[in-house]
């Protein structure tokens, strides 16, 4: 259930902040941070991952917890966000 709390204004973007599509992501960890890297790929062709981003593990599940904030409050708003590793199974069990 969403909380009944004031929404935040959206602040613009400062510049030159560089605005990327991603459609991929990549995800490795070590002892002391995790790093992600946002890439996108287009029909058959190799992805390219143009953004890296590494912090800590401390700050990964500070981000895992607000993406799920964020995904939760979108599903109570509008609908729910499909799970892309089912509906990939699926098309993969259709073509066989």
């Amino acid at each position: 259930m969403a909380e009944d709390r004031p929404q935040e204004e959206e602040k613009p973007i400062a510049e030159p902040t560089q605005l990327i599509y991603a459609n991929i992501l990549k995800a490795e960890g070590g002892p002391y941070d995790v790093a992600l890297e946002f890439g996108y790929k287009a029909g058959e062709a190799e992805p390219v991952f143009p953004v890296r981003v590494a912090m800590s593990w401390e700050h990964a599940k500070s981000l895992l917890q607000l993406l799920d904030n964020l995904i939760e409050g979108f599903e109570e708003r509008v609908a729910e966000v499909p799970d892309v590793s089912k509906l990939e199974n699926e098309i993969e069990k259709a073509e066989q």
